[in-house]
């Protein structure tokens, strides 16, 4: 294996780059991934708001 200290700069600086990519790219999809389940989260919450407050007094009724 060759010594990484004798590498050409240019290959040493790639793979940094493809090392910063990858933990960027690591910390949009736990970003958005939590952004969805925050949507989700609301979404019932939304819903299960409106079952309470229009569903349920209507069916008690009838």
């Amino acid at each position: 294996m060759a010594d990484p200290r004798t590498r050409p700069p240019v290959v040493h600086r790639l793979s940094r780059l493809t090392i910063l990519l990858v933990i960027v790219a690591l910390a949009v999809w736990v970003g958005t991934s939590a952004l969805a389940l925050t949507a989700v989260d609301w979404a019932t919450t939304v819903v299960s708001d409106i079952t309470a407050t229009i569903w349920r007094p209507l069916t008690e009724t009838s």
